[in-house]
């Protein structure tokens, strides 16, 4: 980001195209790590990953609900409710 070639629409497709791609793949990343981790039944080690694509996808549900359940696994229910809450305002 903040990088600009004057006379570069081609140019600045692809960045954007990269840009994308790489943040997809970020975010299958950090899905495949919490359920690594919940798979092998660490639930706070799965919630911290899921706090973490959380942040990198706030507005999908869907991770919000998979991160309030790790941590709710977890013994962190307020913790949860909180997540819940968060996930209400910046969705509204």
């Amino acid at each position: 980001d903040g990088f600009h070639l004057a006379d570069a629409a081609e140019f600045d497709r692809w960045a954007d195209e990269m840009r994308e791609a790489l943040r997809r793949r970020h975010r299958a990343l950090l899905e495949r790590l919490a359920t690594r981790q919940a798979g092998a039944g660490d639930a706070a080690g799965a919630a911290a990953w899921w706090a973490r694509l959380a942040a990198a996808d706030p507005l999908s549900s869907r991770v919000a609900l998979a991160d309030m359940r790790a941590l709710a696994d977890a013994g962190a229910r307020p913790a949860a409710i909180r997540h819940a809450r968060v996930h209400d305002l910046l969705v509204r």
